[in-house]
C-alpha cells in the first residue's frame, strides 16, 4: 500500500513494496534501498551460505550484489576470543554457546571474497578476493569461469586464515 507524503506543492507516492531495508556488513549501517533485479538465484546463496558455514574457518556473512555473492568475514575469531575470556575473567564453560554467539553478532564483517556469475547459461561464476593493501583497496581476481561449489570448496577454507593473503 502506498504511502503518502505531503510536499508542498506536490504530494509524492512511495511503494513500500519495491523497497527493502538494508544492513552493510561491513559498517552495519541500515538503511532503505530499492529491490535490485538479479541474475543469481535464491539457491546461489543458499548455497554458498551453507558452504560458507561448512568450510571457512571464521564466522562469514554473504550479501547479494548486483550479479554477485560477497562473503564477509568476521574480523574477530570466535574461540580465540573465548580463550582469551577464560584467561582473564575466568568465563564458565556453560556460558561459551552464549558468548560465542555474542562474538558472531557482534564482530565486525570485512570483504572477503566475490563470487560473480560470468556465464548465466552455464552458470560459471569468477572468484576475486578482497586487497588490504593501503594503496590498492579493491578486488583481485583470482580464478574464473567455474561453478560456484567449485570455486567455494577452493577458496572459502582461507577465509579468517594467514593464508588468505597468499591467494593471488
Amino acid at each position: 500500500m502506498p504511502i503518502v507524503i505531503k510536499h508542498q506543492p506536490n504530494f509524492t507516492k512511495i511503494n513500500f513494496t519495491r523497497l527493502k531495508s538494508y544492513e552493510d556488513p561491513n559498517n552495519a549501517i541500515v538503511s532503505i534501498r530499492k529491490v535490485r533485479p538479479s541474475r543469481i538465484q535464491a539457491f546461489e546463496r543458499e548455497l554458498l551460505t551453507r558452504l560458507a558455514n561448512e568450510v571457512a574457518s571464521a564466522p562469514v556473512l554473504v550479501d547479494l550484489e548486483i550479479d554477485s555473492l560477497v562473503v564477509y568475514a568476521a574480523d574477530a575469531n570466535p574461540d580465540a576470543s573465548i580463550q582469551a575470556m577464560k584467561r582473564l575473567l575466568g568465563v564458565s564453560s556453560g556460558d561459551e554457546q552464549q558468548h560465542r554467539e555474542w562474538i558472531v553478532r557482534n564482530s565486525r564483517y570485512s570483504p572477503a571474497f566475490r563470487f560473480t556469475l560470468s556465464d548465466e547459461d552455464e552458470r560459471l561464476y569468477s572468484v576475486a578476493r578482497w586487497c588490504y593493501l593501503g594503496s590498492v583497496d579493491d578486488w583481485v581476481f583470482l580464478q574464473g569461469s567455474s561453478s560456484l561449489e567449485t570455486l567455494a570448496r577452493t577458496y572459502l577454507p582461507h577465509a579468517g586464515k594467514e593464508s588468505y593473503f597468499d591467494l593471488m
